[in-house]
């Protein structure tokens, strides 16, 4: 039953369109950090502020005082920089960021997401209708402390222990990680669209997940000025929607989620494009606010003394520990993602007093006729769908008055990002090829059409593994008959390595690989297997074309030869020449 259990796993996650990490948990989790080690270098009062998170999570699940900004990540319980790691790729909501993660057991877990199935149906990201899906996950109470065991294992720089970006260890503790992370479409940021016009959008990307969650949090933090006896649950609760916020900005900040549409893209081509972005990294602009922000950052206070239009190198995942390692002084991902994230905290702590509006009305009759903290978290964190709060209106303001000053801070890509080809893990493939085989009653020409699908891995530093089967068919012309017949159907599997190029949106390869082909002799008379054989391809040359950003057609040109390797009948193929399309 196990070994059964573990196969399944393997096989949903190779189904998986791509997982939505923009930075995987480690990296979360030192980004926020070192921002929050910056806010409370300028406000040492800061750690009161975000301590009030105790009112709504009264468990042993938040660590102590004293450890609550701790920076080795070694702790059995939460810190504060544990937040944006658990939002997002973890739960569906900043309610249910608590109700899974911060309450004291499976018990209490279990009765707070009951809470959250009851609440009106017009939450955040429900409220997309292009991608309601994330709603549906997150149900599950999972093992916090197995939880925190696999993550404090890892340390920054680890590749996730699984298959595709898919971490196999968190299965079990967290049964909705799957769930998650195949409906991340909201953790993307939108190509060509600045960060600022992105947050008014109903398309989901990283900016406007940012953007409504930030914005109910500076909403709770303009009730903890205005009505002091709700201070410390207003500030606990604009805590909870900021930890959840922060999440998509550090996505926002990642080569892999800046340049890749995964609102638009086919999700198959998502994860290899954002692999891939995420170690090469993408080439940006540097915003004159980030500039303006960068005396504590001696590698981008360099960048942007350059004037002009000063660019820095954006990367992501991994590749966030490996800067220190690569002596590149271009690499600002680091820089970009911490000023970004002390910026929204800032404006958290910072915000001024709320207006005397029906949406604040709103939030403190919610939070005075709630029977306990922890249920007026569950009720009301995510303000937008309580009566006299809109979020449209709120986002307009927000944006033309500079409310969403972090999202000011995104660098944009310096110049049009080539798109790399095949990036896909699967392809609809279409061959045609012409062979002169040695038959045992004369030697003959043999046409084959073939139809199969092919699987590429193209993240391998320039290199592309691509392997792949097909079904085919054949018609034989021989010299003796001078007729067509059907004379052999079969199938065969391949597997290639190839040095990959792009130059101006077209592809060419160089490559050699295997071939396994089993052949059925369909002769008067005769219906034997043939023989089976290893075969040898070359590709001199290919080309790939953009039919729309859905899909593309891969065309190549393929040569190649079967040498046999038993049956008594076998055919020997002297040379062959074929044309292949991959239809993605």
């Amino acid at each position: 039953m196990v070994a059964r259990r573990g196969w399944c796993l393997v096989v949903s996650l190779a189904l998986a369109p791509g997982a939505s990490q923009g930075y995987s948990y480690p990296e979360h989790v030192a980004l926020t950090a070192e921002a929050l080690a910056g806010i409370q270098r300028e406000d040492p009062s800061a750690l009161d502020y975000f301590e009030a998170l105790r009112t709504v999570a009264p468990s042993p699940r938040l660590c102590a005082r004293d450890d609550l900004l701790a920076r080795d990540h070694t702790r059995g319980c939460i810190v504060l920089s544990d937040l944006p790691a658990l939002g997002g790729d973890h739960s569906s909501s900043p309610e249910g960021l608590l109700a899974r993660w911060l309450l004291p057991d499976r018990e209490r877990q279990r009765e707070a997401l009951v809470v959250l199935g009851e609440r009106p149906s017009e939450s955040v990201l429900e409220a997309h209708a292009e991608d309601p899906s994330p709603s549906v996950c997150g149900q599950s109470a999972p093992d916090v402390p197995a939880m925190l065991r696999v993550f404090r294992a890892y340390d920054l720089g680890d590749a996730p222990r699984g298959v595709g970006g898919f971490d196999l260890d968190v299965l079990e503790p967290d049964q909705d990680y799957l769930c998650l992370a195949w409906h991340g479409r909201g953790h993307f940021r939108l190509p060509g669209v600045v960060a600022l016009e992105a947050a008014r959008l109903q398309t989901p990307n990283a900016a406007a997940s940012y953007a409504r969650h930030h914005l109910a949090a500076l909403r709770w933090a303009g009730l903890a000025r205005r009505e002091p006896s709700l201070q410390t649950l207003a500030r606990a609760l604009a805590t909870l929607d900021e930890g959840y916020a922060l999440h998509f900005l550090e996505d926002a900040t990642a080569a892999g989620h800046l340049v890749v549409s995964a609102a638009t893209s086919r999700q198959s081509r998502v994860r290899a494009m954002h692999d891939h972005y995420n170690a090469e990294g993408v080439t940006v602009t540097l915003p004159a606010a980030l500039c303006r922000e960068s005396r504590e950052s001696p590698r981008l206070r360099a960048r942007c003394a350059l004037g002009g239009a000063p660019t820095g190198r954006l990367r992501g995942d991994q590749a966030l520990a490996q800067q220190r390692d690569r002596g590149d002084p271009e690499d600002v991902t680091r820089e970009v993602a911490v000023l970004a994230v002390r910026r929204s905290l800032a404006a958290v702590l910072a915000a001024a007093e709320a207006p005397q509006d029906a949406c604040t009305a709103a939030l403190s009759r919610c939070a005075t006729e709630a029977p306990d903290a922890t249920y007026a978290a569950l009720r009301c964190a995510s303000v937008w769908h309580l009566e006299g709060c809109a979020l449209g209106p709120e986002l307009d303001a927000a944006v033309g008055g500079s409310a969403l000053g972090a999202l000011g801070l995104l660098p944009e890509p310096a110049g049009p990002v080539v798109s790399r080809e095949n990036f896909s893990e699967g392809a609809t493939v279409l061959s045609l090829s012409t062979r002169a085989l040695a038959l045992p009653w004369a030697p003959a020409l043999v046409t084959t059409l073939g139809v199969g699908r092919a699987y590429f891995s193209p993240s391998f530093n320039g290199h592309q593994v691509t392997f792949g089967a097909e079904l085919t068919a054949s018609w034989a012309v021989s010299e003796a008959t001078l007729a067509a017949l059907p004379s052999l159907v079969g199938a065969r599997g391949w597997f290639r390595w190839a040095l990959f190029g792009a130059n101006a949106g077209r592809a060419r390869f160089l490559g050699v690989g295997v071939s396994v082909e089993g052949l059925r002799q369909g002769g008067p008379g005769q219906s034997v297997l043939s023989g089976l054989g290893l075969g040898l391809q070359l590709v001199p040359f290919g080309f790939t074309l953009e039919t729309s950003e859905r899909s593309t057609v891969r065309v190549e040109l393929l040569l190649d030869g079967l040498l046999p390797l038993f049956g008594g009948a076998s055919p020997s193929v002297l040379a062959g020449v074929g044309l292949t399309a991959a239809l993605r």
